[in-house]
Protein backbone atom coordinates (compact mmCIF):
# COMPACT_ATOMS: atom_id res chain seq x y z
CA UNK A 1 0.00 0.00 0.00
CA UNK A 2 1.34 3.26 -0.96
CA UNK A 3 0.26 6.76 -0.27
CA UNK A 4 -0.43 8.94 -3.72
CA UNK A 5 3.00 11.20 -2.38
CA UNK A 6 4.76 8.04 -2.97
CA UNK A 7 3.79 7.13 -6.07
CA UNK A 8 4.29 10.70 -7.75
CA UNK A 9 7.98 10.82 -5.98
CA UNK A 10 8.65 7.19 -7.39
CA UNK A 11 7.47 8.16 -10.82
CA UNK A 12 9.33 11.49 -10.66
CA UNK A 13 6.12 13.69 -11.07
CA UNK A 14 5.97 16.76 -9.63
CA UNK A 15 3.02 18.27 -7.24
CA UNK A 16 2.52 20.79 -4.97
CA UNK A 17 0.32 20.40 -1.70
CA UNK A 18 -2.57 22.61 -0.74
CA UNK A 19 -5.49 22.74 1.01
CA UNK A 20 -9.18 22.92 -0.58
CA UNK A 21 -11.85 25.34 0.39
CA UNK A 22 -12.91 22.72 3.34
CA UNK A 23 -9.57 22.94 4.76
CA UNK A 24 -8.68 19.06 3.34
CA UNK A 25 -5.38 18.00 2.03
CA UNK A 26 -5.75 18.38 -1.89
CA UNK A 27 -2.50 17.72 -4.61
CA UNK A 28 -2.05 19.03 -7.44
CA UNK A 29 -0.28 17.72 -10.46
CA UNK A 30 0.59 19.94 -13.25
CA UNK A 31 0.53 18.93 -17.06
CA UNK A 32 -0.58 15.31 -15.99
CA UNK A 33 -3.79 13.33 -16.22
CA UNK A 34 -4.72 10.62 -13.51
CA UNK A 35 -3.97 7.92 -15.80
CA UNK A 36 -0.49 9.05 -16.27
CA UNK A 37 0.40 9.55 -12.37
CA UNK A 38 -1.85 7.23 -10.44
CA UNK A 39 -2.58 3.48 -10.02
CA UNK A 40 -4.11 1.03 -7.73
CA UNK A 41 -1.34 1.52 -5.12
CA UNK A 42 -2.49 4.71 -4.22
CA UNK A 43 -4.54 3.84 -1.47
CA UNK A 44 -5.31 7.44 -0.04
CA UNK A 45 -7.26 8.80 -2.34
CA UNK A 46 -10.67 10.11 -1.79
CA UNK A 47 -11.28 11.65 -5.09
CA UNK A 48 -9.86 13.11 -8.05
CA UNK A 49 -11.04 15.90 -10.28
CA UNK A 50 -9.18 19.04 -12.30
CA UNK A 51 -9.17 23.10 -11.83
CA UNK A 52 -10.33 25.11 -13.90
CA UNK A 53 -6.31 25.53 -14.99
CA UNK A 54 -6.39 21.83 -15.85
CA UNK A 55 -4.30 20.29 -13.01
CA UNK A 56 -5.16 17.57 -11.58
CA UNK A 57 -6.55 17.63 -7.95
CA UNK A 58 -6.28 14.58 -6.08
CA UNK A 59 -8.21 14.94 -2.67
CA UNK A 60 -6.47 12.74 0.28
CA UNK A 61 -7.07 11.54 3.44
CA UNK A 62 -5.08 12.92 6.28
Amino acid sequence: MSTVKQVLTARNVPFTESKDYDDQPIIVVNDYTEEDVLDSSATDILATGYDEQGNLVINIQE
